[in-house]
């Protein structure tokens, strides 16, 4: 048995988008590990250009253990190339990933963080006396697995078996919280700046020291100030910003307590270091960069610099490409839709011809 000295993405689509191929670059760049992509064999030769090792998951990969999971999802199974789908997935490639290289531990992350010296993160869980799953919470009701660590296989397939055998769920966020409050001293929850500085509720998992592992981890709501979110979320009459604020919820940062927090990157040492009301200054290993900016921030040296100068200033602004990003999807969906249902978008036209010229 071995432990993983890289990070591990894993796309399971036919090819790669373009954001994943500067993540990917991005990572190797800044993450401190090898980078490592498990994906169908089809998105060899996107990765073939980058600077990552590939596994076909083809070569160890069964699907047929996650039909019946993929059965209890309950959101639309169709939405966005089955994003909810191949989300909970990921957790089955790495089960089957582990066991078939024999690994003790692995690390993962999704393809739309941003690393900074994961590597230091990586080691420090290593030498944790925790044994199960390491992840951060968006809330007590979603787990965020924007990085994930396990140092224990069991742990990783006693999650599989609770999402193929129990109730219904929309995602793997909600399976994932929910069971981990079934398996407390199994699960353990990565420190974030909101557990550093909010009090913690008293039936939430337990969180590992930011002490302990000399830094914080993202689960979203970071990477979504910083970067906005997802431009397709976007309704297409506002125009895509960041500053991105959630709903309130009490293992969430205030909008105010965002306004404070300041982000500094340390070219030197590759280190990410947050701070809030200069009270102190952390490590944050990673941004979930909801937005996918990826290929606008691998375009220059200096983007990254800019990306979080334009995150620590009052006012919230549009990062490049995110309106071309959300106009494009909201006319292939239009079109999308009328190309699909031809007779309803005729009869709807004619009606509303009659109610103005009628």
């Amino acid at each position: 048995m071995q432990k993983t000295r890289d990070v591990h993405f894993v796309y399971l689509g036919k090819s790669l988008p373009r954001y994943a191929r500067a993540s990917l670059e991005l990572a190797s760049r800044n993450s401190g590990l090898q980078v490592h992509l498990l994906a169908n064999a089809q998105a060899g030769a996107d990765v073939a250009r980058h600077c990552a090792h590939f596994t076909a998951v083809e070569d160890f990969y069964n699907v047929a253990e996650f039909a019946e999971a993929e059965k209890r999802v309950t959101f639309n199974h169709t939405f966005r190339d089955g994003l909810f789908l191949r989300s909970l997935e990921r957790f089955f490639v790495l089960d089957q990933y582990m066991h078939s290289n024999k690994l003790e531990t692995i690390f993962h992350a999704e393809l739309d963080q941003l690393l900074f010296r994961v590597d230091e993160l990586v080691g420090a869980l290593d030498a944790v006396t925790e044994r199960g799953a390491f992840l951060p919470f968006h809330n007590k009701f979603s787990a965020v697995a924007s990085v994930f660590y396990c140092n224990h296989k069991d742990v990783l397939r006693s999650f599989l078996n609770y999402s193929r055998t129990g109730e219904a769920f929309p995602n793997e966020m909600v399976i994932l919280a929910r069971w981990a409050l079934e398996n407390r001293d199994h699960v353990f929850s990565l420190p974030t700046l909101a557990s550093m500085t909010n009090p913690i509720p008293g039936d939430a998992i337990k969180v590992i020291s930011e002490s302990r592992l000399n830094g914080i981890v993202d689960a979203a709501q970071l990477g979504q100030w910083v970067g906005g979110i997802d431009p397709r979320n976007v309704p297409i009459l506002s125009k895509p910003k960041n500053h991105f604020v959630d709903e309130p919820s009490e293992m969430l940062l205030s909008g105010e307590q965002l306004m404070h927090m300041k982000l500094e990157l340390i070219k030197s040492e590759g280190r990410l270091v947050c701070n809030l009301r200069d009270q102190f200054q952390v490590n944050l290993y990673n941004l979930h960069i909801h937005s996918k900016i990826h290929e606008s921030l691998l375009r220059s040296t200096i983007a990254l610099d800019r990306l979080f100068l334009l995150s620590n200033q009052t006012d919230p602004v549009a990062l490049p490409g995110t309106r071309r990003k959300q106009i494009f999807e909201y006319l292939k969906t239009r079109i999308t839709y009328i190309l699909d249902n031809p007779e309803k978008v005729l009869k709807s036209m004619l009606r509303r011809f009659r109610q103005l010229f009628g």
